[in-house]
């Protein structure tokens, strides 16, 4: 397990685009959390307007490196020979799934702790308390709806053995939750919606808001055990 999630990784840190796209986004939350507090609000308030304005770019950002990591051997036609030589496809699989996990979170983390930088250098005032419930709960919100794109893409992307359909079906799934996050009555239960909504709620909410996070973490590891499945069944040396 540890040689297949070196080996992923040590691949992921040689494709520039990876540090390419977390300077990219560091440098335009610095920019965004500026103009925010130069804009007259401060302490979390930017940090919140900041993940709002961020979020649906996030989760495109998200879809395209999941189905970029998980596709990787398939789209270098490598899998036939890099299969053999990991422990299974079970711990195959499961590098797949840390690295995405990890890789999107890295990119939240990025985006977070450059706007908290930016918030403390120029904001007077900081509530560090309320800075870091809203960290944790953000952070907890986000990897749920991580565990479930990574589940469906996987599955996804074990069924059809096409680049262009996983990718397609990732785009177009957060396109639907997007619309879906406007109409008022469902927009609390949208996957994409929980690492903001997540932080907001309380009491009797914060209850609901935990049996969400369980459901979709749920329907996430679902998925996995469906990819992990069909592919120890398949015959991917015809």
């Amino acid at each position: 397990m540890f040689k297949q999630l070196q080996f992923d990784f040590k691949r992921m840190t040689y494709q520039k685009k990876y540090m390419l796209i977390l300077t990219i986004i560091s440098l335009l939350s610095i920019a965004f959390s500026a103009f925010v507090v130069y804009r007259g609000q401060s302490n979390i308030a930017v940090v919140k307007a900041s993940l709002a304005q961020f979020r649906p770019l996030y989760w495109l950002i998200c879809c395209y490196l999941i189905c970029d990591l998980i596709m990787i051997d398939y789209h270098n036609g490598t899998i036939k020979g890099i299969i053999p030589y990991s422990s299974s496809r079970r711990i195959y699989l499961l590098s797949k799934v840390i690295t995405s996990i990890t890789t999107c979170y890295l990119i939240l983390l990025t985006h977070l702790c450059s706007t908290i930088f930016t918030t403390i250098v120029l904001s007077s005032q900081l509530d560090y308390l309320e800075l870091g419930s809203f960290f944790f709960l953000s952070s907890v919100g986000a990897t749920e709806t991580i565990l479930l794109f990574t589940g469906l893409l996987l599955l996804s992307m074990i069924i059809t053995e096409s680049e262009p359909v996983t990718i397609g079906f990732g785009l177009g799934m957060v396109f639907i939750m997007l619309i879906l996050e406007s109409i008022q009555q469902i927009a609390d239960y949208v996957p994409t919606m929980q690492m903001i909504q997540l932080p907001l709620t309380s009491g009797s909410e914060f209850k609901l808001g935990i049996w969400i996070a369980m459901v979709i973490v749920l329907f996430g590891i679902m998925s996995w055990i469906a990819a992990m499945q069909v592919f120890k069944r398949k015959d991917l040396f015809l």
